[in-house]
């Protein structure tokens, strides 16, 4: 009898060690995928600023909603 719970017991580690190891995998994808497109861009944006182009990214020229000047 008590073999059958060490079994279970066992099959449950496993899964979560399994389960534990597929979370990884993933953010360790999801961090790879990042890490490539971080590098296209910014590939990109070098590109673009080596032919001396001057729109190569935008600029917010909104002023920020939290800095208010002073009314005169």
């Amino acid at each position: 009898m008590s073999g059958n719970g060490e079994a279970d017991r066992g099959h449950r580690h496993r899964n979560r060690v399994n389960l534990a190891a597929a979370v990884f995998l993933t953010c360790l994808l999801g961090l790879a995928i990042w890490t490539v497109k971080l590098f296209t861009d910014q590939e990109k944006l070098q590109r673009c600023l080596d032919s001396r182009r001057t729109n190569c990214f935008e600029v917010d020229q909104r002023s920020p909603g939290g800095i208010r000047l002073p009314a005169h």
